[in-house]
């Protein structure tokens, strides 16, 4: 517990101390996520607190449950860990660029999204293809039915992050 405390403060202090970038995995989802507080509905129609959280949230909590930021931050950071696994076993890596990339796309669809029929972005990561898995990460920019510009915003960056990468010549 003391460890998760560190974590968090630490993380809030680089928080406050300068705008969030993508020097980390947990500063750039929760950029990408953005903090709410208070349980909503999100575009999806799925509710959801903090950065990006929907496990331990159902439809009843959406404008009642509430949380505080350091809450949120311990949330994220357990909620990263299924999407860093799957990440570290597609790409092989387990920090830089392209693991950035990637577990920010399995974080936000799961990692289902890897796999789909019309980009086979997880077939082209196992390849080295990155480019071709780049492309196939923008096409996922619509929520609810709609094209988001978050959406379009958040996958221009992590497709940057996995085709632009100095990983790829390694």
């Amino acid at each position: 517990m003391k460890i998760l405390k560190r974590i968090i403060d630490l993380f809030t202090q680089v928080e406050e101390s300068r705008p969030l970038d993508a020097d980390s995995l947990t500063t750039f989802v929760a950029r990408h996520e953005g903090l709410r507080l208070v349980c909503y509905e999100d575009p999806a129609g799925v509710a959801t607190i903090g950065y990006g959280h929907t496990r331990t949230v159902g439809p009843s909590d959406i404008g009642r449950k509430v949380i505080t930021r350091s809450q949120a931050i311990a949330l994220l950071i357990e909620d990263l860990r299924p999407a860093k696994h799957a990440a570290a076993a597609i790409t092989g890596l387990s920090s830089g660029p392209i693991f950035i990339g990637v577990t920010s796309f399995i974080f936000n669809l799961g990692p289902g999204a890897l796999h789909g029929k019309s980009t086979q972005i997880g077939r082209h990561l196992i390849e080295g293809d990155y480019k071709s898995a780049s492309e196939g990460m923008k096409r996922y920019v619509y929520a609810g039915g709609r094209r988001l510009r978050g959406l379009v915003k958040r996958r221009e960056e992590e497709a940057s992050l996995v085709w632009k990468s100095p990983e790829k010549t390694l």
